[in-house]
């Protein structure tokens, strides 16, 4: 038993565990982003473009360092 949340059945511990992920992901999260924000170096990569994934809001598929994933365009009126 957790003090404080009585008997749990297994939804309401499924639910609690999943809330606590939750909360503990966004906590690392935001603290990598502040530390990304402090960080005094330039931090951009070049990437070779594969594929456009939405245009509307710039994202594209890239390549770099043997790895694709998803990069945002600062202006998505320029198409790349």
């Amino acid at each position: 038993m957790i003090e404080g949340f009585g008997p749990l059945d297994s939804e309401r511990k499924e639910k609690l565990m999943s809330d606590l992920t939750t909360i503990m992901l966004d906590t690392m999260s935001e603290m990598a982003s502040k530390r990304i924000k402090s960080t005094p170096i330039d931090l951009t990569i070049e990437a070779e473009v594969r594929m456009i994934q939405n245009v509307e809001v710039g994202e594209y598929k890239v390549f770099y360092q043997g790895a694709i994933f998803s990069a945002y365009s600062f202006n998505p009126e320029i198409v790349y």
